[in-house]
């Protein structure tokens, strides 16, 4: 090998090399410098200079397969991104290279005659083709967030530049190896042919996924008028939530002199009052609290009924544009200023900087001012405003160049764990929490944290006497960081969970499978308090008046023992209590007799069975209409109600076979309690007296909503066919159900029919 050769191929290397970051960098950030990283690179090298020659020496099918596999294996290491992406780039990125490499090959079999050395004329030809197509690519789609496809697609779409490969290696072969004198100049424009369609390709997968990404955060509107609303889904996905946005009240339906068609991004949120009463009402209802203002506000969103959504109190700050027709705007504080001209919420707490250093003294400023808002935030985005300085700027594959999110480090405070105690919920399970000296944290004063349960405390070490660094959990829940174990004076406290139930003295037992401790006495007094407390509350029998403190003195006056014993108290029982005088007693009784009428959904969820939520309860309610029916289900009928699943059926059958449970209810209706599921009939609805069955799958209309329907249009709806059945409604794909209806000869209608007589047919 000539010094001249020898030096040829370096450099052709070095520009492969080169190029292979290039085009890879548009998509995919840089993975730390580690073992894979350096790997990745080696291989690459020894690609381009230790084994090219053996790679072309291997027969074509397997000189293709090894290129792409190396392409491969370096990007899946050198690279961050999923692994389907990384696929389908690499082998597009084999796909253009071979391309190039055909095209040029062509042009030198054609006008290349008199061309010395053209295997090192066309190799370095072929990297400059590569090399302008990439800067091409570049320059067109630098500014697009390129986002990864649902697995499907990207399969789908990765045949085009598998297949190109391929189909151009075959064309090349045959034009080399004819004597018809047209061949080459065929084999050039295929090549063209080809290399157009990889970069079409190219640009159908990057606005594919950058529409699905659009779709998860837009409000749509067209004409002026809301017609839909999506959330961010999964990151594949979106979800249609407009109904849910409809009741937004900062979210209008609609705007005068808008644009043909606009999609307005920005986020829905909760503002902290809204939060505190959200969870104080699901604490009084013996519900699990959220978390955060942003689960609750994504929870929210999500809702099947648009009414719980609207009584949610969510609020909604609009701060971008995605595609829009007839409306030209140049800035970000103009995009803003827009947006708030058409009514709008915008945030008011917006700055423009003139320099990096107001940007940096505005971050510090609001990392206290914070805590004044109305809401819970982590953080500032920072934007540069011209929207050309913008798009110069570009994007990677994660994040534009043009925008940061710099998040406030969460807050802490020292404290003291000055003892662990334990408490009770309405099924039994004791759960720890740390007593604190009171500690300022976050705008608030701090005396105690959730412990969670006993593998957490494990987890953490948490002993009694430690000091400890506390903060807010999503803003909001004080928990412990950190022990500081480096203060630890030897005589801290081990805890432990205590073997004996602290009200009752029963013993407690870890439950098999989760981290949980229950006392195993039914009837133990801090059981009977929460299950009273959840009968009486706001979404149970909604008892006004009743609270944890009534309820602890009904029980400290032994009036009470379980929740049939509320509808025998007697005014001047109540008397007797400290601070309740006759105004108080009486309103309270009115309140309990009230509460009669609530009908069966509200009494089934309000006598605390376990897994039985209100929805769940609903659900019971609507297919069974009376409590004798449900107490005589089996098992199995349980199970077959839309909606409720295995444990929740085997938890109610549970709670009916026990003895003490019916005596229960019996007391309840000797006391007049509504035992009847609470419904408007309509006399002579389009369903009126018809029990219908619904099977297969509805296109325009939800089971769900079909059944809804029926019921009020006076009719009811059963889960299998029996005797009862008077009607059935068959979707596509009608199974069982629809054979055994046909077998008794009752009647069935079609999808098309059914909105016909639902009254929900659509009209031209």
């Amino acid at each position: 090998m000539s010094a001249c050769k020898w030096m040829a191929d370096m450099l052709l290397a070095m520009f492969t090399v080169y190029l292979f970051f290039l085009y890879f960098g548009m998509f995919f950030e840089r993975r730390k410098k580690n073992i894979r990283v350096l790997l990745g690179v080696i291989v690459l090298v020894l690609w381009q200079v230790g084994i090219p020659e053996v790679i072309n020496e291997l027969p074509k099918a397997w000189n293709i397969g090894t290129t792409v596999g190396l392409a491969l294996f370096v990007v899946a290491n050198v690279f961050e991104g999923k692994a389907w992406m990384k696929s389908f780039f690499a082998v597009t990125f084999a796909a253009i290279w071979m391309l190039a490499e055909m095209l040029i090959g062509s042009v030198l079999m054609i006008y290349g005659e008199s061309i010395v050395e053209r295997q090192i004329f066309g190799a370095f030809a072929s990297r400059f083709l590569f090399f302008l197509i990439i800067l091409a690519l570049r320059k067109v789609f630098t500014n697009e967030k390129v986002t990864g496809l649902p697995t499907g697609y990207s399969i789908l779409i990765i045949f085009i530049p598998t297949g190109s490969i391929y189909i151009m290696n075959a064309v090349f072969v045959l034009a080399y190896r004819t004597d018809w004198e047209y061949a080459e100049r065929y084999s050039l424009v295929s090549g063209l042919i080809l290399l157009f369609i990889n970069v079409l390709i190219f640009y159908i997968y990057i606005r594919l996924a950058d529409d699905l990404r659009i779709r998860r955060m837009n409000l749509v509107y067209e004409q002026g008028r809301l017609v839909q609303g999506l959330t961010r889904g999964d990151g594949r996905v979106g979800e249609d939530v407009t109904s849910n946005v409809r009741t937004i009240n900062s979210i209008p339906l609609f705007i005068e002199n808008a644009p043909p068609y606009m999609e307005v991004r920005g986020e829905v949120y909760m503002p902290r009052k809204s939060f505190i009463q959200l969870n104080e009402a699901r604490d009084e209802a013996g519900l699990m609290p959220f978390a955060n203002c942003r689960n609750a506000a994504a929870g929210s969103l999500r809702q099947l009924d648009p009414h719980v959504t609207a009584a949610r109190k969510l609020d909604f700050f609009a701060y971008a544009l995605g595609s829009v027709e007839g409306l030209e705007i140049h800035s970000q504080e103009q995009l803003l200023k827009q947006l708030a001209a058409f009514h709008f919420r915008v945030n008011p707490n917006y700055r423009k900087w003139d320099s990096i250093e107001g940007v940096i003294k505005g971050v510090a400023e609001w990392q206290d001012k914070r805590r004044e808002l109305a809401y819970d935030t982590d953080g500032m985005v920072i934007k540069v405003n011209d929207f050309a300085q913008q798009e110069e700027l570009g994007a990677t594959v994660k994040d534009p160049k043009w925008a940061t999110a710099y998040k406030y480090p969460p807050e802490e405070a020292e404290t003291q764990v000055e003892r662990i105690i334990v408490t009770m919920g309405r099924t039994g399970v004791l759960t720890p929490s740390a007593d604190l000296t009171p500690v300022h944290l976050a705008g608030t004063t701090v005396k105690r944290a959730t412990l969670h349960n006993m593998d957490f405390i494990r987890e953490k070490d948490i002993r009694v006497g430690d000091w400890v660094r506390i903060y807010k959990a999503g803003e909001i829940i004080p928990e412990v960081a950190v022990v500081e174990k480096d203060k630890r004076t030897g005589s801290e406290v081990v805890f432990e969970m205590p073997s004996h139930c602290p009200v009752c003295g029963s013993l407690v037992e870890r439950v098999e499978g989760e981290a949980a401790y229950r006392c195993t006495n039914p009837e133990c007094g801090g059981i009977v308090r929460e299950k009273l407390i959840h009968f009486a509350s706001r979404d149970a029998m909604a008892i006004d008046g009743m609270g944890p403190s009534v309820v602890d003195s009904l029980l400290a006056y032994n009036l009470v023992k379980d929740p049939a014993d509320f509808y025998s108290l007697k005014a001047e029982d109540i008397e007797q209590i400290e601070r309740m005088g006759e105004k108080s007693a009486n309103n309270l009784v009115a309140s309990i007799a009230a509460s009669k009428n609530k009908g069966l959904a509200k009494l089934l969820f309000g006598l605390g069975i376990r897994y039985l939520g209100a929805k769940g309860a609903e659900l019971i309610a609507e297919r069974y209409h009376t409590i004798e029916a449900v107490m005589n289900a089996d098992v199995e009928s349980l199970k077959g109600t839309e909606g409720i699943g295995n444990v929740i059926a085997d938890s109610l059958y549970a709670y009916f076979r026990k003895e003490k449970n019916i005596e229960l209810i019996h007391r309840l209706q000797a006391a007049g309690v509504l035992t009847e599921e609470v419904r408007e009939e309509q006399i002579g609805g389009a369903f009126s007296g018809e029990m219908v069955v619904l099977t297969g799958k509805l296109a325009s209309i939800g089971r769900r909503a079909a059944g809804e329907r029926i019921r009020s249009l006076g009719g009811d709806v059963q889960s299998s066919v029996t005797n009862k059945t008077t009607l059935v409604v068959a979707g596509t794909d009608a199974g069982s159900k629809l054979e055994k209806a046909r077998a008794k000869n009752i009647p069935v209608i079609n999808e098309q029919e059914f909105l016909k007589r639902a009254g929900l047919e659509k009209t031209e």
